[in-house]
């Protein structure tokens, strides 16, 4: 099959932010072990006696998550009250 100029792969293929199933396979595994990857580098990050060097590393983590997640849901992130 030849593709126009600009055109590549399937046009019609999945849909933009929807997840491979890896992706989906880890999530299911996560949480089958109650697991969340965010709650525990954010416990580390504010853990006053981890290595300094470990909580720069997952400040650094949850900015690129929540980046991610905010571009994901478009700018239409509302965060819940206390």
């Amino acid at each position: 099959m030849t593709f126009r100029p600009g055109q590549s792969g399937n046009p019609s293929g999945r849909p933009k932010g929807s997840r491979n199933k890896l992706t989906l396979k880890v999530v299911d595994r996560l949480e089958a072990l109650g697991c969340n990857p965010i709650e525990g580098m954010a416990r580390i990050a504010m853990d006053e006696k981890a290595e300094l060097s470990l909580r720069a590393q997952m400040y650094k983590e949850l900015a690129a998550q929540t980046r991610d997640l905010h571009e994901r849901l478009d700018g239409k992130c509302q965060i819940a009250p206390h």
